[in-house]
């Protein structure tokens, strides 16, 4: 899994690899419906590999289903950093995502949200190991930086843009959980600028000139992926596509 590419300034070759591992494979595999990526057999079957099954669902707590099942494999592939916009895929829920989060047995999660009571109601049913607080500035010197950080914006107050830049920056394991209804939700370009600010614009397949012809032709919504963002389109039922605007 990997390519050789040459450097214009040097004569010599340099190397760029991914590990060939299952979550990188699945990657690829979501990669590949935008990216048109040639993908060898030998990838599609490593993509299959440590998947994850029913066993990772509790029947009574949280029953396993499809969409379920794919944004929690999405996230773990992620290794806990990304985009949840659960408008729309409803059957994904706090609850699913303290589920997704357990599964990779941490040693503390930490919750920024106004719905605290949802959150360790959550934690204690599953159960794993949840703290909750209003922010993280002057906690920041206790914490350890691999805790996961599930971040809920509360959009009555003011929004702290400034500490929340500096607060991804420190831990690597931080999922924005956008729960507002379809019509008030952020747009999913402006949460995957914020936890990839190295990246590429997610605006770039429509606005600039050189991309492939294929790129124009597909809703910006099918980017997504490229920013960790839980945007599948064939798992979203149609008045819900219908919600997504580029």
């Amino acid at each position: 899994m990997g390519h050789r590419g040459q450097r214009r300034d040097a004569t010599v070759n340099q190397d760029f690899a991914l590990l060939a591992t299952p979550a990188n494979a699945r990657r690829l595999l979501l990669l590949q419906r935008a990216g048109q990526i040639e993908l060898t057999p030998a990838i599609v079957e490593l993509a299959a590999e440590d998947c994850l099954d029913a066993s990772a669902f509790d029947s009574l707590v949280c029953p396993d289903n499809l969409v379920k099942r794919a944004i929690s494999q999405f996230l773990l592939d992620c290794q806990l950093r990304g985009i949840v916009q659960p408008a729309y895929h409803p059957e994904f829920n706090a609850l699913a995502l303290l589920n997704a989060v357990r599964l990779t047995a941490p040693s503390q999660v930490i919750v920024l949200s106004p719905y605290r009571r949802t959150w360790l109601s959550g934690a204690i049913a599953l159960p794993v190991r949840c703290q909750t607080v209003g922010w993280l500035e002057q906690n920041l010197a206790t914490l350890d930086r691999h805790s996961v950080v599930i971040y809920e914006p509360d959009y009555h107050v003011n929004q702290h843009q400034n500490s929340l830049r500096f607060l991804v920056r420190e831990f690597p394991r931080f999922i924005i959980y956008d729960s507002r209804e379809i019509g008030r939700l952020s747009h999913w370009s402006e949460w995957a600028r914020l936890l990839f600010p190295t990246m590429p614009h997610p605006l770039l397949p429509h606005v600039a000139k050189d991309v492939p012809d294929y790129w124009r032709s597909l809703p910006l919504a099918a980017f997504a992926v490229f920013y960790n963002v839980c945007l599948f389109l064939d798992l979203m039922a149609a008045d819900m596509r219908a919600q997504l605007t580029d």
